[in-house]
């Protein structure tokens, strides 16, 4: 069989040999001789066995099979390419023992406003001042204040001004109801105030300034906020709006009509809230701290805020955290908004923007809350394997160098819708250049397109960054003080602040306006979830070369044989083209 066989080859060899020698030397020969050539030699299977056999059955045989199997090998080469484009990603999990960055930690009153300085204030603060709340309204008047231009974030010092300095009235009015009601039946947006002319000519400025410097990306999946929008408070657009909400959000929105300064002054104080601080076993100080002020809770505080001097875990357990007592001042406490005593606890990535209204936990008077913490590094590859970001491409309005995360551009993308859309922006995100708030007590424009967004019908480009920290947190809770520890504790407040030590002569009242918190790393094993790609060019090559190899056998000396034969071929074009040339000139002397 073998001798056989070689027989065969050896005179299909010499009969492809012997046709392509009587062949009459020209070009088209000369082409088709070398194509005989190779297919006769070359070691892709099944090729030679085509051109070679002397039957006509196994010539089809054999020119079908490879047919086949080069249409199939195609079909798995279309599906490799494929999977390749998809760029799958494979999740790797590692655990390293290693240093660890300290979160930021963010600490607020749950009162936003002393009581003694809203009793000072008069006018309208006047209204939140019943125990019952019964007395406050459920929407400020129309009648309101001035804002201060000055942007309302931001760390700076702490002022001693006189408040009635600060409070002016307010000469825009907002578009209340019957008139916003007015204007849409009778078909027209002219002017039918001085509030609607003013939040038209704040329109126009809007648009320019936001067309300008709107670098957030947004898309509207709604029908526009004339369409289906009925401006009836009674309607289930604010069915959600219940009479507690309503009565926080007129009084913040009130609030945010105070400057800056005002606002800061009005709030609590570092050194009245945060009686003790210690990290690490050392103790810290105001200068540790950078004051945050948020639309909510007013004065917050947030210590190892800077992300470019971080303080480093080098040891896990509560000594080597941060420890804070804290002194709450429940004697001012505004009755009608603040239903809860303690105070709000973010923890977050140093330099991000905290969000106490949103996230983070409350801590109450009279206990010692121990806070303990196991960080998670999520490290996603982006560009074509995932959309992820940096954030240095994103518009930012949160003041400082904040650290990019999806709510500050959430908000900022949404800011600026409001801009666009309504020409004024929310009092409770920070507002752009020359971007008027919006009017109060209602702002139809502005409440649409806030429900629009909370029903998912505002797309912002927003995705997650490509590096993320996570923190999952775990709490423990004591009676503190105790009992025989109040002795102590009375003796040491008397050397911090002697002015609260007398304030706290009981154990009623200490419990009522002091607490502890502690948060600690409970180890420093730190997990790091990291994106790496599931299917680069070495598999595709390798899957490549599997298949050609299974199904065509062909291999990489196959393909240099056809590059050989490439060259081959224009080898011989060339010839053909350097002999035309040459009969053309000889013909053209003649």
């Amino acid at each position: 069989g073998i001798v056989r066989t070689s027989v065969v080859h050896f005179v299909a060899t010499n009969r492809i040999h012997t046709l392509s020698c009587k062949m009459p030397r020209t070009t088209d020969n000369k082409v088709t001789s070398a194509l005989l050539e190779f297919a006769d030699a070359t070691t892709a299977h099944g090729v030679p066995r085509a051109v070679g056999s002397f039957s006509v059955v196994r010539k089809i045989f054999w020119s079908a099979f490879f047919a086949a199997s080069l249409a199939y090998f195609l079909y798995q080469a279309s599906t490799l390419f494929n999977k390749y484009f998809d760029y799958p990603v494979a999740t790797d999990v590692s655990v390293k023992f290693a240093t660890i960055d300290f979160p930021a930690v963010t600490i607020c009153n749950l009162n936003p406003i002393r009581l003694s300085k809203l009793k000072t204030a008069g006018g309208e603060f006047s209204s939140y001042l019943s125990d019952s709340g019964t007395a406050a309204p459920s929407s400020p008047p129309a009648s309101r204040r001035k804002r201060d231009g000055e942007s309302n974030q931001g760390d700076v010092p702490e002022y001693d001004v006189d408040w009635e300095d600060s409070y002016q009235p307010q000469e825009e009015k907002g578009e209340g109801h019957e008139q916003f009601r007015n204007r849409r039946e009778a078909g027209t947006s002219a002017d039918s105030s001085d509030s609607s002319s003013s939040s038209s000519s704040n329109s126009s400025s809007a648009s320019d300034s936001s067309s300008s410097s709107d670098s957030s990306s947004y898309s509207y999946n709604g029908g526009g906020w004339n369409s289906d929008y009925d401006g009836d408070l009674s309607s289930s657009d604010y069915e959600e709006y219940n009479e507690e909400f309503q009565l926080v959000k007129n009084f913040s929105s009130l609030i945010l009509e105070l400057n800056r300064t005002s606002r800061i002054s009005m709030g609590h104080q570092y050194q009245d809230l945060i009686l003790e601080c210690a990290y690490n076993g050392r103790a810290c100080s105001k200068k540790d701290f950078r004051l945050i002020l948020d639309e909510k809770y007013g004065n917050c505080y947030t210590f190892n805020s800077d992300k470019v001097s971080l303080r480093k875990v080098k040891d896990p357990g509560p000594g080597h955290g941060l420890q804070t007592t804290m002194y709450i001042e429940q004697d001012e406490y505004v009755p009608a908004v603040t239903p809860a005593a303690g105070v709000r606890v973010v923890i977050h990535q140093p330099g991000e923007w905290p969000f106490p209204a949103e996230e983070g936990f409350d801590v109450g008077p009279g206990y010692s809350t121990s806070v303990g913490l196991q960080v998670t590094t999520i490290q996603r590859l982006g560009g074509k394997y995932g959309n992820c970001t940096d954030g240095r491409d994103k518009d930012n309005l949160y003041p400082g160098k904040v650290k990019y995360s999806t709510k500050t551009c959430w908000y900022t993308c949404f800011q600026r819708l409001l801009a666009k859309e309504c020409g004024c922006g929310s009092r409770f995100i920070p507002l752009p250049e020359n971007i008027p708030a919006c009017p109060v007590p209602v702002n139809f424009c502005e409440d649409f397109w806030t429900k629009e967004m909370r029903g998912g019908n505002i797309w912002c480009d927003c995705p997650p960054s490509c590096v993320d920290n996570t923190l999952s947190v775990t709490f423990g809770f004591s009676e503190w003080p105790a009992d025989s520890y109040e002795p102590s504790l009375t003796q040491k407040l008397s050397k911090i602040d002697k002015k609260v030590a007398e304030k706290l002569q009981t154990s009623y009242d200490a419990r009522r306006n002091l607490l502890k918190l502690t948060v600690y790393f409970e180890q420093l094993n730190q997990q790091t979830i990291s994106e790496s790609p599931a299917y680069g060019v070495e598999n595709l090559l390798g899957d490549l070369g599997g298949q050609l190899g299974l199904w065509v056998g062909v291999s990489v000396m196959t393909v240099l044989e056809v590059v050989e034969l490439i060259v081959d071929i224009i080898q011989i074009l060339l010839s053909k083209a350097k002999r035309s040339t040459k009969t053309t000139d000889i013909s053209g002397q003649t």
